[in-house]
Formats: C-alpha cells, sequence, structure tokens
C-alpha cells in the first residue's frame, strides 16, 4: 500500500482527495478536520455517526447502516469521518486516501472530557439531534470511558487494517500531533484555493477570447 511519510511536506508526493476517509480514536479531532477539508475543497461532508445515531441514541440494524453508508458513499466526491468497522470495507475500498489522525492518549481524552463537558453544558446537537445526558457519568458507554477502553486497541486496529495492504492503492497519511493535523489542513486549504483560483482565471481567459 503506497503511504506518504508522516507528515506530509511541501516535497512530499501530493494525495488524491476526490474521496477521503478521517479515521482515529474518539476525540482526535476527525470531524473537526473532515468538515475543514469538505469545506476547501467544496466535498459533501460524510459523518458516520449522523448516520449510525437515531432519535434519543438509537440504531438501526447493522444491514440498514450499511446500506445506508453505501449510499452515502454513492457519491463521486466525499470527505467521511468515522471508524466502523462494521462498513470499513465500504468506505476504505471507495476513498482516495486514507487520513488517519493518532494522536497520544493524553491529548485524545483530554479533548473527549472537554468536548462532552461542553455539549453537555451547551446542549449543542451530536450524532444528528440528540443530546449529551446530564448523568451521562453514569452510563458504561460514556465517551471519556469509551476513550479509556477503546483508544489502544483502536489503534491496534487500524495500525493492521493500514499495514494489511488489503485496500491498496490507497494513499495514508498519519498525522500525529495537533500542530501536524493544523498544518496538513492548511496545505490543503491553500491548495484548494490556488485551484479554484487557477480555473477561474482559466474561465476568464476563455471568456475573453
Amino acid at each position: 500500500m503506497p503511504a506518504t511519510s508522516d507528515m506530509p511536506d511541501r516535497n512530499a508526493p501530493a494525495v488524491d482527495l476526490t474521496r477521503v476517509a478521517v479515521v482515529g480514536t474518539s476525540g482526535s479531532g476527525k470531524s473537526t478536520l473532515a468538515a475543514r477539508l469538505a469545506g476547501s475543497l467544496g466535498h459533501p461532508h460524510i459523518e458516520l455517526d449522523e448516520i449510525h445515531w437515531g432519535p434519543d441514541w438509537t440504531t438501526d440494524p447493522p444491514d440498514v447502516f450499511r446500506t445506508k453508508v453505501e449510499s452515502a458513499l454513492a457519491a463521486p466526491e466525499w470527505i467521511c469521518a468515522g471508524n466502523y468497522g462494521g462498513v470499513r470495507d465500504l468506505v476504505w475500498s471507495r476513498a482516495t486516501t486514507l487520513v488517519w489522525i493518532d494522536l497520544p492518549f493524553g491529548l485524545t481524552f483530554g479533548r473527549a472530557c472537554w468536548r462532552t463537558l461542553r455539549r453537555t453544558v451547551t446542549r449543542e446537537p451530536v450524532c444528528g439531534e440528540n443530546r449529551e445526558r446530564w448523568l451521562g457519568f453514569l452510563d458504561p458507554e460514556w465517551i471519556p470511558y469509551w476513550v479509556i477502553r477503546t483508544w489502544r486497541q483502536n489503534r491496534r486496529k487500524l495500525r493492521e487494517a493500514i499495514a494489511s495492504g488489503e485496500y491498496a492503492p490507497l494513499d495514508v497519511v498519519v498525522l500525529r500531533s495537533r500542530a501536524e493535523v493544523a498544518r496538513f489542513g492548511e496545505s490543503q486549504s491553500s491548495s484548494a484555493r490556488a485551484a479554484s483560483t487557477s480555473a477561474r482565471s482559466a474561465r476568464s481567459d476563455a471568456a475573453s477570447t
């Protein structure tokens, strides 16, 4: 499987951003980066959490979830955020580039705690129209607990899936710090702006001839 260096720089080979799968453990910031890339590139933004979770945190049967994801992925271009193993084959086989946000546990856990607290207080919607519960910490599936239980095993599963070569020739970008995530997002935003400017210039030149 071809892969970029851990943090692409100006001399690194360009990756194909036609369809991008952004993965990482809960709290890694994958949704934030995916939204930024989607906005910069003008691609649809697919959030697997929003497809998976229905009202009042209900879920569809696995086959229904797969059907919904498959329908969303039918678009020619997209940025998809999410780790669901049950649909990994659908997402990764269609993606042109995989971006793995692989941040340290302490940073990931701290983000998950702060994000969950903020959402509980502000009552902002999450995963569709759901809300964090005030007594969520009593639930064993509370996100900070989930991060503690799954951070290590999720990293292992992602590393093994990437190393398997099953999804070649998927480009892979691994981002291991907040600075790398920020630089990657900014570099793709700059590339998108440059491409847009070039396209507008070409259209203007064509119209003037």
